[in-house]
């Protein structure tokens, strides 16, 4: 019985972690503004992650990305982009604060600061963000 019990708790901790991972929302950066183009990386919306794109074993393309497309991303999730390779705010930098669950939306680019239901996108200092993304951070 103990084993048998040992077993669905087993099973029942793996079906959630399934459920869990399945429900993680997805950030896909793109080569091009509006979304298009090729893909340059391509992360979940999991809190406490920071990719230095210059590093070698990256997730993706150094001064690439123009644009995200975010899908089944949480509310509370916030993702900066930045033009620094050391991710600080002494270049241009963009912040997406998601303020609702957000189905599918496209941030056609990174130069661009608005505000709608879903997202707060606030884009900082006055150069050129759109292809210079050299590092991105999830919180």
């Amino acid at each position: 019985m103990k084993a048998l019990l040992r077993t669905l708790m087993v099973a029942a901790l793996f079906s959630f972690a399934a459920k869990a991972n399945a429900q993680s929302g997805t950030l896909i950066f793109r080569e091009g503004n509006n979304g298009s183009q090729n893909i340059v990386a391509n992360i979940t919306d999991a809190p406490g992650q920071a990719y230095n794109l210059k590093d070698r074993n990256s997730i993706g393309k150094n001064d690439e990305a123009r644009s995200v497309v975010m899908e089944n991303v949480r509310v509370g999730a916030v993702l900066t982009v930045y033009d620094s390779p050391n991710g600080d705010a002494s270049d241009d930098y963009c912040v997406i604060t998601v303020k609702q669950l957000v189905s599918h939306k496209v941030i056609g680019s990174f130069e661009t600061s608005f505000e709608d239901n879903e997202v707060k996108v606030q884009k900082f200092k006055n150069g050129n963000l759109d292809g210079k993304v050299s590092f991105i951070r999830v919180n």
